[in-house]
């Protein structure tokens, strides 16, 4: 501050300081950012949603902080005129809170992404889950069915007389199952549900 010309130079070499600590915090916050990154990828859960939200929550805060400089910023130009556009101090400390602006807008870009890649994958998980109960449900509907039939105790029941009864109900149950299943297999409603995918990422 020796070295300003003048009170209005001091004033923003006191600006672009504090506005300098607030580059350093950021920098702080690209590390966390780039964590979350990943971590978004290795382990897509509830802990890393709340941690999305809470860069969200501050990237709102450093956006509030940096509106009030870039207000000082401004007013002072309003109050002291264009002169003050020359100043090596006041171009520095403007330099400086383009920096953050810039910074903070593409932080806020990416957390948005990282929104709507979490509500994606989100989705997309929720759909597989309802599509693999639903295929489930329909493979035991023939068990279901047929043992809800046989559990009626109705007084003429002539497979209970069968000497082969038991088995020929389990050939009913599982030839229906399967018959089920390649009905299902052919309409190409199953997919990959069935199957186990060893790839680990989401």
């Amino acid at each position: 501050m020796d070295k300003a010309e003048n009170a209005i130079e001091g004033f923003m070499v006191l600006i672009g300081e504090i506005t300098s600590v607030f580059l350093q915090e950021i920098d702080g916050f690209e590390d966390r950012m780039h964590d979350l990154l990943w971590s978004v990828k290795a382990k897509n859960d509830e802990p890393v949603f709340e941690q999305i939200m809470d860069n969200r929550y501050e990237i709102l805060v450093w956006k509030k902080n940096i509106i009030q400089f870039m207000e000082i910023q401004e007013a002072t130009v309003e109050a002291f005129g264009d002169n003050i556009l020359e100043g090596d101090f006041y171009k520095r400390t403007c330099r400086r809170i383009r920096r953050c602006c810039q910074t903070i807008q593409e932080y806020n870009e990416e957390i948005g992404q990282l929104i709507d890649l979490e509500s994606i994958i989100s989705s997309y998980r929720g759909n597989e889950i309802v599509k693999t109960l639903t295929v489930i449900t329909m493979l035991f509907t023939p068990v279901a069915a047929w043992g809800a039939l046989w559990g009626m105790n109705f007084k003429f029941m002539p497979e209970l007389n069968w000497k082969y009864g038991y088995l020929g109900a389990i050939l009913v149950i599982v030839l229906s199952t399967r018959g089920l299943y390649y009905y299902l297999r052919k309409k190409k409603w199953i997919g990959n549900v069935l199957k186990s995918s060893k790839d680990k990422n989401f």
